[in-house]
């Protein structure tokens, strides 16, 4: 994957990616804030909807966390890659020139990653707007946000087969659940760890570990995910929370638009999301 360095490689081969996925929330104070927050954290990514106004909340938020973090407590971290989603139900309506305009644009904005929801497929449509990306955009990686609610289990894989031909190597999968409820049980991730367990056993298992193509859980994630997929003994790349799920955290729902500016909110800020998440 050209845009993910050995450090990104690394993590989604250990199974240790983690994403904050916005979806197509557009409110830029809650992005805002819950970007610091995820990159205080050191989420490995953010995933937002396509928003002139978004992207620049969320790159400025990424930059002050950083600094504050350096200036603070002299701490270099990566940065989190920047996802840009589109639903491909918007491809209906959208001309081709207008489509490379906006790729244009995320280009400007050294955008890491394009992220199709696919709500609506017909083949060709997306083979078409396929290879509008993989011609025009600079970063190169794509990922695919699958779910049962909206294809077969012959279509996903059909679907995986053909964007593997086009972007080779420079795929991401995402899988999604049935449900979209953040309770905290296994009920609410087998959708998810079983759709995985399909595009493992017919593609990924046949190729040798460093060829297959990473899988990020998301639907339904929560504390039980990564516990269930290993019991289950299917592999994954990472996981990807949405907002709702950061907000079941109640320490965290304290943060406010003073995070950056109060030493002692901050502090308690990196011990709360590095404690909840990554241990």
């Amino acid at each position: 994957m050209k845009c993910l360095n050995a450090y990104h490689k690394k993590k989604l081969l250990d199974s240790n990616f983690y994403k904050l996925d916005f979806e197509f929330n557009k409110s830029k104070n809650q992005i805002y804030l819950a970007s610091c927050l995820a990159t205080l954290g050191n989420f490995d990514a953010i995933d937002i909807t396509f928003d002139l106004e978004l992207l620049l909340k969320v790159k400025e938020a990424i930059n002050n966390s950083h600094k504050k973090l350096k200036d603070e407590l002299n701490i270099s971290q990566n940065f989190p890659l920047v996802f840009v989603s589109f639903e491909t139900s918007s491809f209906l309506k959208l001309r081709n020139q207008d489509f490379k305009n906006s790729i244009q644009v995320l280009n400007d904005f050294d955008i890491d990653v394009i992220e199709l929801h696919i709500d609506f497929f017909e083949n060709d449509l997306f083979i078409g707007h396929s290879n509008i990306i993989n011609e025009n955009f600079n970063g190169q990686t794509i990922s695919l946000r699958l779910s049962r609610k909206n294809l077969s289990n012959a279509n996903i894989i059909e679907l995986i087969k053909n964007a593997k031909s086009i972007f080779k190597n420079n795929l991401i999968l995402e899988v999604d659940g049935i449900s979209d409820f953040n309770e905290d049980n296994f009920n609410q991730t087998l959708q998810t760890i079983s759709t995985a367990d399909i595009i493992y056993k017919e593609l990924n298992s046949k190729v040798p570990n460093t060829k297959r193509i990473p899988i990020l859980l998301c639907g339904g994630t929560n504390s039980y995910t990564s516990k269930l997929a290993e019991q289950c003994k299917v592999p994954y790349g990472g996981i990807s929370f949405n907002l709702n799920y950061l907000r079941i955290f109640k320490n965290l729902q304290k943060y406010n638009e003073n995070l950056l500016t109060n030493k002692k909110l901050f502090l308690e800020a990196i011990n709360d999301l590095r404690n909840k998440f990554f241990n």
